[in-house]
Parts: C-alpha cells; structure tokens; sequence
C-alpha cells in the first residue's frame, strides 16, 4: 500500500472507522505520520455527549479511562519545556472552576443511555509528564465528534489550552460539537462566553443554547446581565449565523438584547451572516412591543415569555 499514490492511500483509509485507523497507525512511522497528518479527513470518534462534572454527579456504574493505558509520542522542546515548568509553577489549572474534582464525562453515539466514560485528568498538572498527558488527551477530544455538549459553569481553562499547544497550527482547537448548552454564573459567564468563541464556535450547523437564570437546567445562568455580555451575546447572534442553525438564550435581564436584534434587523442591509432563528425566554419584558415588520414570531404567554423570531430580513 506504501507504493501507491498518497491520494489513493487516503481513499483506502477512508473506508476504516477510528478503531481501525489507530490500529493501522501504530504499524509503523510512515502510516502514523500519514493518518496524523491527514486525520482531519478521515473519520473520526463519535459521542453522544460530553460534559465537565463533578464527583457528586457520577455514578458508580461509570466507567474510568484508565490514562496508563495510552502511550503518548511527544517531543517537548526546551522552549516548550520551560513555559510548561512556569504554568506548573504557577498551579495553573485544567478547568475555568477551581473544583477540584471535576472530570470529562462522554456517552457514545448510539449508547445514549449508557453510563458515562470518565476521563479523569490532572486538573492541576504537577510535572511534565501531566502535562503531555493533558495535552494529548486534549488534542484527541478536538479530533473527535460530538452531538452535544452541555458545560454548566464550568469549561477548560483558555489559559492551559494555549500553553498547551503553543500556537501549534496543525492542530485545531476547536470541539465538533452540534449542539451546545452552556449554563453559568455571573462571576463565569464572560470566560464561558470567550471559550465558546475561541473553541466551540466552528462547528458546522449548530444549535446553541445559553441560559442565564441562575440554578436552572436550561443553557447559560447570570443574575445581572451587563452591556458587556449583552454585546458580547449580540456580536455571536449577528456574525455566527454561518454556523450556527439556532440559538436561543433564556435570562431575567435581555430585553436590550431584544432591541438590539431588532434595531439591527431594521437598519442592516445584508443579514446573511446573522442566525436565522432565534429564541429569547425571559422572565421579565416589560412593555414589551412588537415590532410590525417582524416577521414569523412566536410567543408563547406562559409562566416565561417566550419570543422567537426566524428567518430574518435586512431592510430594503
């Protein structure tokens, strides 16, 4: 198979699922080298579900990814090393949440019932070696494929991802996640937020759902909403709508959201990069008015108000 064109040998490849790939790829350097190189497109590992928890969460039936079973191939340069040494120096941490007892939980695709896969890293790493069993681990799970996330206050820390892979441009930050539930608190919203836009956001055909009323099961949590949010909110709405199918944010404080997605809507002449459905719950929207050329609204007057709003269209 060596000898044939490297097209045709990719063409071979596609045809493996993961379990195969990795076992063509310990055969020897040549074809480890070929499927890392070309692992964006060939297929990759696929979940149900992933999630960060907390030990009060799991239950005994979940099953523990034993971490000495993987051997990891590395080549730490002195560079990296001595940035490594420093972030470890510094107790930098894994996770957003200083818990320290916080794990990566997976269901697999078609076993959404099943008991989760735990995968317990080092959420402070305290040598190098965790540090590349980290890293590794990391790099393994943006190579992967998800059907949903759902991070509830608690995401990885932005601050050990880019320590971790140094502006490595061969590898993409960025989760495979189809559709992404993300809860938090006002002291975390705003790192949840940039952890969305910096490794969650380019996944093709999302729905995303942030809820920001504190201690609820649906999407993102804030008691206070600022302006800040609010725009960091409306800035994913009107420019994400290439990827993102849906997205709905349910909180006690987003009416100026609401105007600003309607102002926009009026006075834009191409809406083409907004998300073309949108759904706002809120607790509380006073004197709340229509809009006469919205168009396709729901609302639903209920214990919440319900409003959504889809296709949309610039003015003329």
């Amino acid at each position: 198979m060596i000898s044939l064109p490297i097209e045709v040998q990719l063409r071979i490849l596609k045809y493996l699922n993961f379990n195969e790939l990795i076992s063509v790829k310990q055969t020897n350097s040549y074809f480890n080298n070929l499927i890392s190189k070309y692992e964006g497109e060939l297929t990759r590992r696929k979940f149900h579900l992933i999630s960060i928890r907390s030990i009060k969460e799991l239950a005994y039936s979940d099953e523990i990814i034993d971490l000495r079973s993987t051997n990891f191939e590395f080549t730490l340069t002195d560079q990296l090393k001595e940035k490594w040494q420093a972030a470890i120096d510094k107790s930098t941490r894994l996770f957003s949440h200083s818990g320290k007892k916080l794990f990566i939980c997976m269901r697999k695709k078609g076993d959404e019932d099943a008991s989760y896969y735990i995968l317990k890293l080092p959420h402070y790493p305290k040598n190098l070696k965790q540090m590349i069993i980290v890293r590794c681990w990391l790099e393994r799970l943006f190579k992967c494929d998800f059907d949903c996330a759902d991070f509830y206050n608690t995401v990885f820390n932005q601050e050990m991802i880019n320590i971790l892979f140094d502006n490595d441009k061969t590898i993409s930050l960025q989760f495979n996640i189809k559709n992404v539930s993300l809860r938090a608190g006002k002291k975390r919203i705003e790192n949840i937020l940039k952890f969305y836009l910096n490794h969650l956001s380019n996944s093709e055909y999302q729905i995303l759902n942030i809820d920001y009323l504190p201690d609820r099961y649906i999407n993102f949590g804030v008691v206070d909403t600022t302006d800040h949010h609010i725009n960091i909110l409306f800035n994913i709405i009107i420019n994400k709508g290439n990827k993102i199918l849906e997205i709905t944010v349910e909180g006690d404080k987003i009416a100026k959201l609401h105007d600003l997605i309607i102002e926009y809507i009026i006075t834009s002449k191409d809406c083409s990069d907004m998300a073309p459905k949108i759904i706002l719950l809120c607790t509380d929207f006073p004197n709340f008015k229509l809009n006469e050329r919205a168009e396709n609204v729901e609302i639903d007057d209920s214990d919440y108000h319900h409003t959504g709003w889809g296709p949309v269209s610039a003015a003329n």
